[in-house]
């Protein structure tokens, strides 16, 4: 799992049973614990002020691979290669971009915007360079709050993106 987001979503459930936006993760590695899989989880765009030190602890504990967005702004070549590292031994993964990893001014209609957050072209690359990495077996775009979008401005980012990806993925199996 890579997933492009300012937040780790490795909150546990609220009352042990009902999920949310910062919960998917979570379940996920609870689902991998309780049927003896290994838990792969890359999450590129990090802020660190957006995330508790519980996340950052729990994220350790389940040795999540986390990039944060300064890592890809000032100093991309090393994020390209962890990502790469990350995806070295899997056959696929399954890509999900958050659209909260975005600075606020590019997407302003999420529920938690960013103002230090990465750029349309930084994840474009992003997206193109994981596609060339690995096989990708799904790909999914969530946190986008309309209610907020003037002008539809971040759906239209996101419908870019996917339109990106949808290209980008038709390319590499032909």
């Amino acid at each position: 799992m890579i997933n492009l987001d300012a937040h780790l979503d490795l909150r546990p459930l609220v009352n042990g049973v009902q999920g949310s936006s910062g919960t998917p993760f979570k379940q996920l590695a609870d689902f991998c614990k309780d049927n003896n899989q290994e838990f792969y989880y890359c999450c590129i765009g990090v802020q660190p002020y957006a995330n508790t030190s519980l996340l950052f602890e729990t994220a350790r504990s389940l040795n999540v691979n986390m990039i944060q967005a300064c890592d890809v702004k000032n100093n991309y070549s090393q994020a390209k290669e962890k990502i790469a590292q990350f995806c070295q031994p899997l056959d696929v993964v399954y890509l999900t971009l958050c659209m909260d990893v975005f600075a606020q001014n590019i997407a302003p209609a999420v529920s938690a915007p960013q103002a230090l957050g990465l750029y349309s072209e930084q994840v474009q690359t992003l997206l193109q360079d994981i596609i060339n990495m690995v096989d990708l077996i799904g790909f999914d775009i969530a946190e986008l709050a309309p209610c907020y979008d003037q002008g539809c401005q971040t759906a239209r980012l996101a419908a870019y993106l996917l339109n990106d990806v949808i290209h980008l993925w038709q390319e590499k199996k032909q």
